[in-house]
């Protein structure tokens, strides 16, 4: 079934995927409709993206446009209220598309901006582990930017890291792995 496909697709590791995985993916993503099941249609998609993403196999450019296009996709829908946390994924996922491939239009990257601080301010308060992420993310997204003033572009994103570790405080997960995304 669907639902027994996707739980496995959750199980596998990103950059593990094979091509028959994502082959089921695909598949998994034109079987569910969005109507009937909005939520396992958004989480297969979010599979997908971040499979298409990590892959190693076939060409990099197309695997990191396909799955911008998805997550852009997913950032178009009511999703930060339906669902916040896969609008969280979908956010997260866009930046590291951006960094994956530099070539986006500078408006993609300026609305990416503005959903990553929209997203640390709802994650603000919450979750220390999520807050650092998404603080990561954007810290590493403005260092890849190849708009506006890079030098302020450099001392925001060390002013968002130090914020990522500040928010970790005494969470028992390794703050420089969390950061440094590695």
């Amino acid at each position: 079934t669907a639902r027994e496909t996707l739980a496995r697709l959750r199980t596998i590791v990103p950059h593990l995927a094979t091509a028959g995985d994502l082959q089921q993916c695909d598949e998994l993503v034109a079987a569910i409709d969005p109507i009937e099941d909005f939520a396992a249609s958004v989480k297969a998609r979010t599979i997908l993206a971040t499979f298409l993403l990590e892959r190693r196999e076939g060409e990099h450019s197309h695997n990191v446009a396909r799955a911008s296009s998805i997550y852009l996709e997913l950032l178009q829908t009511d999703l930060r209220r339906t669902l916040p946390q896969a609008w969280e994924e979908a956010a997260i996922g866009l930046a590291n598309c951006l960094i994956a491939e530099p070539n986006f239009p500078p408006e993609v990257y300026e609305a990416e901006l503005k959903v990553l601080d929209r997203l640390a301010d709802l994650l603000r308060g919450g979750d220390p582990e999520r807050l650092a992420d998404a603080l990561g993310a954007h810290a590493q997204l403005l260092r890849s930017v190849r708009t506006g003033d890079r030098d302020e572009n450099l001392a925001r994103a060390l002013a968002l890291q130090q914020d990522a570790i500040t928010a970790l405080g005494a969470s028992s997960r390794n703050v420089v792995r969390l950061v440094i995304g590695k």
